[in-house]
C-alpha cells in the first residue's frame, strides 16, 4: 500500500505540472482537437513516468582494501551486546501511514460509489423513456422529465420538449459527441479523477477537457449550417434546465456559457500546432527528474594492500543483537538482520572509506535508510534515521558525519539499526 501512496504522491507532482503547462501553452489554442490530444496524453504521462523510472549506472573507484581487515577491526573496537529483558513492554507508536492509507481508500471507494451511483442514474432515467426515434443509427430516447440532453454510449436522452422544438441542434451537437467517442476521454478521466480524488487540479483538468469537448461539439453543430445566432439562443435557455450533475456523461447545458459562445467562430491557426514540439523537452526534463542513480563500487588496482583506517559509527550499548530474536512490535520470533544500538547522542559516522548508495525513505519498514558500499563488497546500512547529512553518491572516510539517529520507520523508539553484509550475505555487525 505504501508503494501505491508514493506512486500516487508523484504523479500528483506531474499532474499540477501538467495543469501548468497546459493553461500557459495551450489553453486559449482554438485548436481543440490538439488540445485534447494534449489533455489526455500528458495525464497518461503523469501516471507512466513514476512507474517507469530510469536508472542509471554510475562507478565508483575504492582504492583501499577492507574485506580482509573489517571483521578484525571491528572486534577490536570493543563493542559489547546485551539484548531486551524479556517481558520489557515497549511502547508501539501512532501509524500515521495506516491513519493515511485508510482515508486515501475511504475517498477511492467514496469516489467509485459516486460515478456507480451516476451510471444507475442514468440507467433509471431510461426506464421513463415514453418515444424512441432513429437518427442516423443512434437511438434517441424521449423522457418526459425536463433534462438536459446528453448521450449514454451510443444513446442520446432528452425531453420531450426538447425533441419537438429543438431537435435539430441538440442531436447534431449529441452526434458529435458520439462520433468523435468523447465517451472514451471521461471513462479516462473518472479514473484519473477517482485516483486523484484529494487533487483540485484534477478537477480543474476534468473542468478542461469537457470544455474541449463542448468547444468541438459546438464548432461541428456551426459547420452543418445550423444558425449561429439561434444556436447561441438555445444555449442560453438552458441555463435554467434541471443542474442536476451526473459525472460519467456530458451534458448539453454548461456552466461556462460565455467561452463556448465566444470560441464558436473561432478558427484554430496552423502555426499552433508546433506547440507540441513543447512536450517533447517536458518529457525530458520529467524523466531526469525521476531517474535513479544505482552506485557500482570498482575496486582500485593499485597493487597497495595497506590495512584502512576504522571509526566506530556509533558509540552505545546494543539493545538487541543480531540472530533471532522476539520483534517488539509483532511479538513474534523472527531474524533479526543486524543490531540495535542505544541512542547516546545524534551523529552517525562513517566506519570505512566509502560511497553513499542510498538515502532515502523505502518502503520495507525501515525508515529514512542509507548505505554505504566499501570496497570488497562490503555494505553497512543504517536506520531508522532522523535526516541525512550527505546524500547519494558521496563519497565518505572514515569518522564522517553521515546521518543523524531516528525514529522514522517500523520502530518502537529512537535507535540506530545497524547491518552489514558481504558479498551480498548478511554478516553479524558485532
Amino acid at each position: 500500500m505504501k508503494e501505491l501512496l508514493i506512486y500516487i504522491s508523484h504523479a500528483t507532482l506531474l499532474i499540477a505540472f501538467t495543469y501548468i503547462i497546459y493553461r500557459l501553452v495551450f489553453a486559449r489554442d482554438a485548436s481543440h482537437n490538439m488540445k485534447r490530444f494534449v489533455l489526455i496524453f500528458l495525464l497518461v504521462i503523469s501516471f507512466a513516468l513514476p512507474a517507469f523510472r530510469i536508472t542509471i549506472h554510475k562507478e565508483v573507484v575504492i582504492e583501499n582494501t577492507l574485506k580482509e581487515t573489517a571483521a578484525a577491526d571491528a572486534k577490536a573496537a570493543g563493542s559489547t551486546a546485551t539484548t531486551t529483558r524479556p517481558g520489557t513492554k515497549e511502547k508501539t507508536p501512532f501509524d500515521w501511514f495506516m491513519l493515511a492509507s485508510i482515508g486515501y481508500l475511504a475517498g477511492l471507494g467514496a469516489q467509485i460509489l459516486f460515478r456507480l451511483a451516476g451510471i444507475r442514474k442514468v440507467r433509471t432515467l431510461m426506464k421513463r423513456t415514453v418515444d424512441r426515434h432513429y437518427h442516423e443509427g443512434i437511438e434517441v430516447l424521449i423522457l418526459p422529465d425536463d433534462i438536459p440532453a446528453f448521450n449514454f454510449g451510443r444513446k442520446i436522452i432528452m425531453s420531450q420538449e426538447d425533441y419537438y422544438r429543438n431537435r435539430d441542434m441538440i442531436i447534431a451537437h449529441e452526434l458529435i459527441h458520439i462520433r468523435q467517442r468523447h465517451g472514451i476521454d471521461l471513462i479516462f478521466i473518472n479514473l484519473v479523477q477517482a485516483l486523484q480524488w484529494f487533487n483540485p487540479l484534477i478537477w480543474l483538468l476534468r473542468r478542461e477537457l469537457i470544455l474541449v469537448h463542448e468547444f468541438s461539439a459546438d464548432r461541428g453543430v456551426i459547420q452543418n449550417g445550423i444558425d449561429v445566432k439561434k444556436y447561441q439562443y438555445l444555449l442560453i435557455s438552458k441555463i435554467a434546465c434541471s443542474r442536476d450533475f451526473i459525472p460519467v456523461v456530458n451534458h448539453f447545458r454548461s456552466s461556462d456559457l460565455r467561452k463556448r459562445i465566444r470560441h464558436m467562430k473561432k478558427r484554430p491557426k496552423r502555426p499552433a500546432l508546433l506547440k507540441l514540439l513543447f512536450i517533447i523537452p517536458l518529457i525530458s526534463l520529467a524523466l531526469a527528474a525521476f531517474a535513479q542513480t544505482e552506485y557500482v563500487v570498482v575496486k582500485g588496482n593499485t597493487g597497495k594492500q595497506e590495512k584502512e583506517q576504522f571509526h566506530m559509527p556509533y558509540e552505545g550499548r546494543i539493545r538487541r543483537a543480531y540472530g533471532k530474536q522476539i520483534d517488539p512490535i509483532s511479538r513474534a520470533e523472527r531474524m533479526h538482520i543486524g543490531v540495535d544500538i542505544i541512542v547516546t547522542n545524534d551523529t552517525v559516522r562513517a566506519p570505512y572509506l566509502g560511497i553513499v548508495t542510498y538515502a532515502a525513505h523505502p518502503t520495507d519498514g525501515y525508515g529514512n535508510k542509507m548505505v554505504i558500499a566499501h570496497n570488497g563488497a562490503v555494505e553497512t546500512t543504517y536506520a531508522p534515521l532522523a535526516g541525512f547529512l550527505v546524500a547519494e553518491g558521496t563519497p565518505v572516510k572514515p569518522g564522517d558525519p553521515i546521518a543523524l539517529v531516528g525514529n522514522t520507520g517500523r520502530s518502537t523508539g529512537k535507535h540506530l539499526h545497524l547491518d552489514c553484509s558481504i558479498d551480498a550475505q548478511s554478516v553479524d555487525p558485532a
